[in-house]
C-alpha cells in the first residue's frame, strides 16, 4: 500500500487517494487476504484516522462515488476484522503473542473474556516471562462488553467478582498497558487491572456504560478511586463523561504519554528494563503496595518487612556490593 499524502490541508483528491488505499486494505480483510503484521496493520489503520481528520472539509457531493466507496470500506472492515484480537506479553528482551476469537474487535465477548483470562494464567505459569504488555488493535485498546451480545439476551460473566474472571485479582507480576483509543466501560476495567498505563493523545477513558444501566463488574468502582481519588473517580462513575489523555495524565489515571502511536513500543521498553531489576525485591515491593490497602498502616508495614525478608537474604547484600564496587552511582541505572 503506498504511504498516505504529505501532512497539510489535502484536497479532495487527496482524499479520494486515501478512501482508495482504506478500500483496498479493507477489501483484502473482507476476503481474506490480508497477511497480519503489526507495524502494517498499524499504518493500514492510520490511513482511517487521516480520512476522519479530512471527512469534515468536504460534503459527500464533493466526494462522489467515493463517498458510498467509504462506507462499504467501513462496512468489510466490520466484517473482516470479527475474528481478531489481541492479547500480548513481553519477557526481558523478547515477546510472545497470542490471538483469541473476537467478534466487534473492541468490544469482549464472553469468549474472548475467557481467553484473556487464559492467557494471564500462562503468563503468571511462565517461569520466563517477567512483564506484561497488554494493548489493543485496530485504534482502541477495549470497549468493554458487547452490548449487542448482552442485548440479545446472552448474560456476561463479572470479570472481577468470578473466578473465572481475568481482572478478579491482581497477577504476582507486572502488567503494563499500552493504551490507544477508547478504554471506555470494562475496558477501563482492563486497564485498570494494570500497574503502568502508557497512552498517547488518542487515549479516551470513560464509564460510558452509565448510559445503558450497565453496572461496572470489572473491578473499576474499586480500584478507580485507590488510583485517582474518590472525588475524581465519583465524577467519572455518576457523570460517564470522557477523560481524554492529559486529563488522565493530571489526575493519575494514566501513568506516562507518548508520541502517537508509539505506545506498545515505550511499553516493551519499559517492560524489559523493569524485567531486568533483581526480581524478588521488586515482587515484594509491588505485592506490600498493593496489599496495604487492605490494612491499616502499623500492619501494612509490618506487612512490608515481612514481605521483604526473601529480598533482604537473597538480592540486597549483593546488589549493596555491586553498589560498593562503584555501580549505579548518582542514579545511573544499569542492566543487572
Amino acid at each position: 500500500m503506498k504511504p498516505p499524502p504529505p501532512p497539510g490541508p489535502p484536497d479532495v483528491a487527496d482524499l479520494r487517494e486515501l478512501i482508495d488505499q482504506w478500500a483496498e486494505f479493507t477489501g483484502d480483510l473482507e476476503r481474506k487476504d490480508y497477511s497480519f503484521d503489526l507495524d502494517n496493520w498499524l499504518n493500514d489503520v492510520d490511513v482511517r484516522e487521516l480520512i476522519l481528520e479530512a471527512l469534515p472539509m468536504f460534503s459527500r457531493e464533493e466526494l462522489g462515488e467515493h463517498a458510498l466507496k467509504l462506507d462499504q470500506a467501513d462496512k468489510d472492515f466490520m466484517s473482516g476484522t470479527r475474528d481478531l484480537k489481541k492479547c500480548v506479553w513481553g519477557k526481558g528482551t523478547a515477546r510472545k503473542e497470542k490471538w483469541t476469537p473476537q467478534k466487534n474487535w473492541w468490544y469482549f465477548r464472553n469468549e474472548a473474556a475467557r481467553a484473556l483470562t487464559a492467557a494471564l494464567k500462562a503468563f503468571e505459569a511462565d517461569a520466563e516471562t517477567h512483564v506484561a504488555v497488554l494493548t489493543g488493535a485496530g485504534g482502541a485498546f477495549c470497549a468493554g462488553a458487547d452490548l449487542k451480545e448482552l442485548g440479545s439476551g446472552t448474560d456476561y460473566f463479572p470479570w472481577a467478582g468470578s473466578e473465572e474472571g481475568p481482572l478478579r485479582a491482581p497477577l504476582a507480576k507486572p502488567v503494563i498497558a499500552a493504551i490507544e483509543g477508547h478504554a471506555c466501560a470494562g475496558g477501563l476495567g482492563v486497564a485498570l487491572f494494570c500497574d503502568i498505563r502508557i497512552v498517547d493523545d488518542t487515549a479516551v477513558f470513560g464509564v460510558f456504560s452509565r448510559r445503558w444501566g450497565v453496572p461496572m463488574s470489572d473491578g473499576t468502582t474499586v480500584r478507580l478511586p485507590r488510583i485517582v481519588g474518590q472525588g475524581r473517580a465519583l465524577d467519572m462513575l455518576l457523570t460517564g463523561r470522557a477523560v481524554g489523555a492529559d486529563e488522565a495524565i493530571a489526575i493519575g489515571l494514566a501513568t506516562r504519554k507518548v508520541a502517537r502511536g508509539t505506545t506498545r513500543a515505550a511499553a516493551e521498553t519499559l517492560a524489559r528494563e523493569i524485567a531486568g531489576f533483581p526480581p524478588i525485591a521488586m515482587a515484594s515491593d509491588r505485592r506490600s503496595a498493593y496489599e496495604s490497602f487492605d490494612r491499616d498502616q502499623q500492619a501494612a508495614v509490618r506487612r512490608e518487612m515481612e514481605l521483604s525478608l526473601a529480598a533482604r537474604r537473597q538480592e540486597a547484600q549483593k546488589g549493596a556490593a555491586r553498589f560498593a564496587e562503584g555501580a549505579g552511582r548518582h542514579g545511573k541505572f544499569e542492566r543487572h
